[in-house]
């Protein structure tokens, strides 16, 4: 399901985030003490673009898919494929994250700060 070089969206509190697929691996034993679910789960390893106060760059970052005991919709995955978001066209998906991130660097490229007082 999650291929390398696939673009795969995440479903955070408040809006969606975009990641590329590098490699995954399941996990199926996890050992007490490394982590508070003891759950099996998909690792995800991805890169995306990132702000780190400086500079965009390129940043890796590891995604978890926990297991289920049931049969879940796809798309209802805090991590899925963009070829199954179904709430919009990938095509619209794909022009609201590059106009949201277009937007923050507009605002980064721009921001001055006054501070007067202690």
């Amino acid at each position: 399901m999650f291929r390398p070089e696939e673009t795969i969206n995440a479903q955070g509190d408040h809006f969606d985030e975009c990641y590329i697929v590098d490699s995954f691996e399941y996990v199926k034993t996890i050992h007490p003490g490394t982590d508070l679910d003891l759950t099996p789960y998909f690792k995800i390893h991805t890169r995306r673009w990132d702000y780190n106060g400086i500079r965009f760059s390129i940043s890796e970052e590891k995604l978890k898919v926990r297991e289920y005991t049931i049969l879940v919709k796809i798309d209802t995955l805090m991590v899925y494929p963009i070829r199954f978001h179904k709430k919009e066209t990938t095509i619209a998906l794909q022009q609201r994250l590059i106009g949201r991130g277009g937007k923050r660097r507009t605002i980064l490229d721009k921001t001055y700060m006054h501070y007067n007082g202690m």
